[in-house]
């Protein structure tokens, strides 16, 4: 990752959409594979993910939460559906260091649900008809879905 597109933590809840997908590294070389702890705490700061939420910081009497981002790096399962899904999120105070690999293409639709005061991306369909689909398939009460504007 260069110097030149490198984004914080604060910069991805400021300027990208949720559905880019995201890269995420500490700086540090991968090890060999051969190495295998090495490699497995190499890989849990180095790797990517889908942004599904963005939530700014919140100040209550008794403490303060840094805003926060989650990123959705994969499910993991059966034939049946996912069995484990993986979720990781980043506060803004975190070390390491982002770039956006894609953003969501234009034309397609964001599936969304509140959660808090905020949006939480559960699909990004490419198209109408496939968010109908997949919301007919996927029961959520309080679903809804906004369509990726063209770039400017």
């Amino acid at each position: 990752m260069t110097d030149t597109n490198r984004l914080t933590a604060q910069d991805i809840y400021d300027r990208v959409p949720l559905g880019a997908r995201l890269a995420y590294s500490d700086g540090e070389p991968e090890p060999p594979k051969r190495f295998t702890r090495k490699h497995a705490d190499w890989r849990r700061n180095n790797g990517t993910g889908m942004l599904i939420s963005k939530a700014p910081p919140q100040t209550m009497p008794s403490y303060h939460l840094p805003g926060r981002f989650t990123l959705h790096e994969g499910n993991f399962g059966g034939t049946s559906g996912p069995l484990i899904v993986l979720h990781r999120t980043y506060l803004f105070t975190t070390s390491l260091h982002f770039h956006i690999i894609s953003n969501p293409p234009a034309g397609s639709v964001q599936i969304l649900q509140p959660l808090g005061d905020t949006p939480e991306l559960l699909h990004l369909a490419t198209n109408e008809n496939e968010a109908r689909a997949w919301l007919a398939a996927n029961r959520y009460s309080d679903a809804y879905t906004v369509q990726v504007p063209e770039a400017a």
